[in-house]
């Protein structure tokens, strides 16, 4: 038998399970939109190398975190 601290507890993470799981979700449809936004701006500045490109982006990005 469970007890009423038990209770509260799983109560407390069936929610912050809800929560972890609208986080994931947002963040997996943030990735989307991100995804698509950087098909569009590719697509608009022609870009025709798109993997290129983001490997470019990110070199430069991971070298001005470093400083």
């Amino acid at each position: 038998m469970e007890s009423e601290n038990d209770i509260d507890e799983i109560k407390a993470l069936k929610k912050h399970i809800a929560e972890l799981e609208k986080t994931v979700t947002e963040l997996a449809i943030s990735d989307v939109m991100n995804k698509a936004y950087f098909d569009i701006a590719c697509d608009k500045f022609g870009v025709s190398d798109k993997v290129a490109f983001k490997k470019k982006v990110d070199a430069k990005l991971s070298g001005e975190s470093e400083k």
